[in-house]
């Protein structure tokens, strides 16, 4: 599951977002395509969710490879 999970959630999923954002938002100011901009959101969103995604997995390793120990005062 750990190999499946860092192959399917990488940054690449990430950039293909934020590249497939540039590519429909030039196509809409050129004139060639008009469409809605509720599917700017549905990808913005799902560009989220996988940086979201992401931040948590390395967050995990993090903890688990350095035990935060808090002093109490």
């Amino acid at each position: 599951m750990e190999k499946r999970f860092s192959g399917l959630f990488r940054y690449e999923l990430f950039v293909s977002a934020g590249v497939i954002l540039t590519l429909a938002a030039a196509l809409k100011l050129s004139g060639m395509y008009n469409f809605s901009s509720d599917w700017f959101w549905v990808i913005i969103g799902l560009a989220l969710t996988i940086d979201g995604i992401i931040s948590l997995k390395k967050q995990r390793l993090f903890e688990r490879k350095f035990k935060i120990v808090e002093k109490k005062s």
